[in-house]
């Protein structure tokens, strides 16, 4: 089954079953292949109405997002939520199955069913454009709390600065550190380990100390005249204008970068058409996924770059010092 190009660059991932797992609660990892595994038997279940199966396989992929321990790329989000609704909707559950539809209507606002895998009186096909058609949802954020200061937060793989999130909605929370940790949450009930925040003070307050009596201001001597024909890097009072001679090839060399980072850019596309294509060998799903990733990610990385040095190309004027440039990974 191949998706639209729409879906393909679009957000991702996951959350929240009748008892999902949660950080802490599950046996074993959930790795990427086991749910590249279950997003093609879901899928494969819910097109054939199969309902037993298609349950089973959502309830699989539900819960095993609670136990991922590596950040979930976000061209597999959107798929995922939908593939979890449509499971649980052939399953039987069409309430869970519309709060899944919910959330990654929001997370993928403009991604549509092709007829390859809904035609158009299927009920996935149905609910879902039925729900589209209805307005979205406002975050709530956690009043008086705070993320814990270190780890970086994603929610449905958007970074996340402050706890908050849209109501009535299964979601998926990941902390990114040393490690990957992952929640399945509802709404906005984040986990009490990842928040914090003091209490609320008394309306009434502490009596406030006096303020100390201010000092007598000392007059300031009278600024002396500068002789406004004196310029740094002037010579006899006129103003000189030196071009770096690092300034034009920092301009072209960024300009090259950014239009490399295109290029990778459209090899991940092309890339990500192949991965699609593969149906049942683990090992060349396994192998596109990573070309994929380091294509897509490392467009990003080289347009940073070459954004930097092109930028830096332009303002650099005379006098200015060498940047250094400092890359971590």
């Amino acid at each position: 089954m191949r998706l639209p190009l729409t879906a393909l660059l679009t957000v991702s991932a996951a959350i929240v079953s009748a008892a999902p797992a949660l950080a802490g609660e599950c046996e074993q990892p959930y790795s990427a292949d086991a749910l590249l595994e279950d997003l093609a038997a879901v899928e494969a279940a819910s097109q054939a109405n199969e309902a037993e199966p298609a349950m089973q396989a959502a309830t699989r992929l539900e819960n095993g997002l609670g136990c991922l321990e590596e950040k979930l790329v976000t061209m597999l989000i959107g798929r995922s939520y939908r593939s979890i609704g449509a499971g649980y909707l052939v399953g039987g559950n069409e309430t869970k199955a519309r709060r899944w539809f919910r959330t990654a209507i929001e997370v993928d606002p403009g991604y549509m069913f092709g007829l390859g895998e809904y035609g158009n009186d299927h009920p996935v096909r149905m609910v879902y454009d039925e729900l589209k058609m209805q307005p979205g949802g406002t975050p709530a954020q956690v009043e008086g709390q705070s993320f814990v200061e270190g780890p970086k937060f994603y929610l449905d793989g958007r970074k996340l600065d402050a706890p908050e999130a849209v109501p009535g909605r299964p979601h998926l929370l990941q902390r990114v550190d040393e490690a990957t940790t992952s929640w399945v949450i509802d709404g906005n009930t984040f986990p009490s380990e990842v928040l914090t925040g003091g209490a609320v003070a008394d309306a009434s307050g502490p009596t406030k100390p006096a303020k100390p009596p201010k000092e007598p201001k000392t007059p300031k001597p009278p600024k002396e005249k500068k002789d406004k024909t004196a310029k740094s890097g002037s010579s006899g009072g006129t103003a000189v204008r030196v071009r770096p001679p690092e300034k034009t090839p920092l301009m072209i060399a960024g300009g090259a970068l950014i239009a490399g980072a295109g290029g990778m850019f459209a090899g991940s596309i092309i890339s990500r058409q192949g991965f699609d294509g593969i149906t049942d060998d683990a090992d060349a799903l396994r192998k596109a996924q990573k070309t994929t990733n380091r294509l897509y990610l490392g467009s990003f990385a080289v347009l940073a770059v070459g954004g930097g040095v092109l930028t830096y190309g332009i303002i650099l004027d005379g006098g200015a010092p060498m940047p250094a440039i400092r890359v971590r990974f």
